[in-house]
């Protein structure tokens, strides 16, 4: 199952819809989207996407930006995506790509909203 890390800004929009679309049209897997109830109505929300992520459900997991930037939440998620060596892949233009990159969060504290995506050229960056 491919997790599908996006803004909550793009939940219920006509972007959400279409970016499912075309990664349902790329990949064979099952697509996991966070915008459903059970994950909303949870307690902790970040902490159920968090252990979804982390089950042995997830083979790979995809987001997109919004002007190149992504939520604190959608940071997290990759973050921990990396850690457990999950591949990470990246959704522009209509595309989908393996991601080389890397994620920086703005500001110097923990409340910091979003963070700013990195991408690499190549793999020699």
């Amino acid at each position: 199952m491919i997790y599908y890390a996006h803004s909550m800004k793009l939940y219920g929009s006509a972007r959400e819809r279409k970016e499912l679309k075309l990664l349902n049209q790329y990949f064979q897997e099952k697509i996991f989207n966070p915008n459903q109830r059970k994950i909303q109505k949870a307690k902790e929300p970040m902490h159920a996407c968090i252990e979804m992520i982390r089950s042995p459900l997830i083979s790979g997991i995809v987001f997109s930006t919004i002007h190149n930037y992504i939520s604190a939440g959608v940071y997290f998620e990759l973050k921990v995506a990396k850690k457990q060596g999950i591949p990470i892949f990246f959704l522009r233009d209509g595309q989908v790509e393996p991601f080389r990159g890397a994620f920086r969060m703005i500001g110097k504290n923990r409340h910091s909203k979003w963070a700013k995506v990195v991408t690499y050229a190549s793999e020699n960056g």
